[in-house]
């Protein structure tokens, strides 16, 4: 299981955390520990956010996610791990 991800879920629902950052978490999460079934059982939407920021990072090469209190991190390491180990069409 994907950590906090039912909390997170819930917060995103609620409007505090957008979807394509709770997509990235997911991204993350699952390139360092995720099993198919993670992303499997994830909802219908947040799949398909999964989805969206991955074909946006294939068609530019680039994912990086800049947060005003940190420096940035690259998630393309994330993205070809994911890419690699994961059929996303489920």
């Amino acid at each position: 299981m994907i950590p906090y991800i039912k909390e997170f879920i819930e917060i995103n629902l609620r409007g505090e955390f957008p979807t394509w950052e709770l997509s990235a978490y997911v991204v993350k999460k699952m390139s360092e520990s995720g099993t198919q079934n993670d992303f499997d059982e994830l909802p219908d939407w947040l799949r398909e956010g999964v989805r969206k920021e991955i074909a946006s990072y294939k068609a530019s090469g680039i994912w990086l996610i800049l947060q005003s209190n940190s420096e940035g991190e690259d998630f393309a390491p994330y993205a070809e791990e994911v890419l690699r180990r994961f059929d996303l069409r489920s």
